[in-house]
C-alpha cells in the first residue's frame, strides 16, 4: 500500500518510517511536516493510507481531512486521547496515542490491509488474519434503524448495554442496536467474546492488559463484575 505521513514534529515521522519498513505491505512514498504541501501531493498522486497527525499548527489534522476531495484510507496519529471520539466523524481505520508502540502499529496496520483488501477485491483473501473458521461465520448482520449493518467480528472491541441498547464498538464505529445481552452472545456465537460485566461483552482477541477488576482494550477500561470474574478467567485459563 502505498502510504504518507503528515506531522509537524520530524521525530515522529521518523519513527512513523522505521516502523513501516519493517511491515511488508507498507511503501511510505513521502513525509511532510507541513500539510499544504501534502495536500498538493494527495492531488496528484495515489495514496491508500495516511498517517495523520491531529494537532498540527496552521491546519488541523480534522480540518485537513474535511479540505480533501477524497480521502484516503486514514490512520490518526496524536499524543491526545480527547480526540477520539471526534475522529469517529472521518471513518478513520485507527487512532494511535503517541508514543506508538509498534505491536499497535502493526495491528493497526494490519487492519488497514484488511480494508484495502475489501476494497480492491471485494475478499478477505490474503489478509494476516486467522482463516481457521467458516466464512459464514466471519461476520454478522445487525440491525440499527432502518439500516443493516454487516459488522466483521475480528474487528469488534467490544458491546455495552446501555438501557434499552447496545452499543457495538469497532476501532472506527460505533453502531446502536436494540438487543438484549443473551441476545448478542447468541448472535456472536464465539467464544472469542466473554460477558466479563452485566453491561459488557468483550472480544479476548482485543485484550491489551488485564487487572483483577477490569480489563483494558484500546484507550478504554472495562470493568469486570464480580459475578462474571470466575467465569472469565476461567476462559481464559488465567485464575
Amino acid at each position: 500500500m502505498n502510504c504518507i505521513a503528515i506531522d509537524d514534529e520530524p521525530r515522529a515521522l521518523d519513527i512513523i518510517k522505521n516502523y513501516a519498513s519493517k511491515v511488508p505491505f507498507l511503501d511510505v512514498k513521502e513525509t511532510f511536516t507541513n500539510s499544504l504541501k501534502a495536500i498538493e501531493y494527495l492531488q496528484n498522486n495515489k495514496v491508500d493510507l495516511l498517517f495523520l497527525d491531529i494537532e498540527m499548527p496552521n491546519l488541523s489534522g480534522m480540518n485537513f481531512l474535511r479540505a480533501l476531495e477524497k480521502q484516503p484510507m486514514v490512520i490518526f496519529t496524536t499524543a491526545y486521547s480527547e480526540f477520539a471520539v471526534d475522529s469517529f466523524e472521518f471513518n478513520v481505520i485507527d487512532y494511535l496515542l503517541k508514543p506508538i508502540d509498534f505491536n499497535r502499529f502493526v495491528k493497526s496496520t494490519n487492519k488497514a490491509l484488511k480494508q484495502f483488501n475489501l476494497l480492491q477485491f471485494g475478499s478477505n483473501e490474503n489478509l494476516p488474519v486467522q482463516t481457521d473458521s467458516k466464512k459464514s461465520d466471519s461476520y454478522i448482520l445487525v440491525k440499527s434503524g432502518t439500516k443493516i449493518h454487516k459488522i466483521v467480528k475480528d474487528e469488534i472491541q467490544y458491546i455495552k448495554s446501555d438501557s434499552n441498547y447496545v452499543y457495538f464498538y469497532t476501532q472506527t464505529e460505533r453502531i446502536i442496536s436494540v438487543y438484549t445481552m443473551k441476545e448478542v452472545l447468541k448472535l456472536l456465537a464465539d467464544d472469542n467474546f466473554i460477558r466479563v460485566h452485566k453491561s459488557y461483552i468483550i472480544s479476548v482477541s482485543q485484550i491489551e492488559l488485564i487487572e483483577k477488576h477490569q480489563l483494558t482494550i484500546g484507550q478504554n477500561k472495562i470493568p469486570i463484575g464480580y459475578t462474571c470474574r470466575e467465569h472469565f478467567f476461567s476462559k481464559i485459563n488465567c485464575k
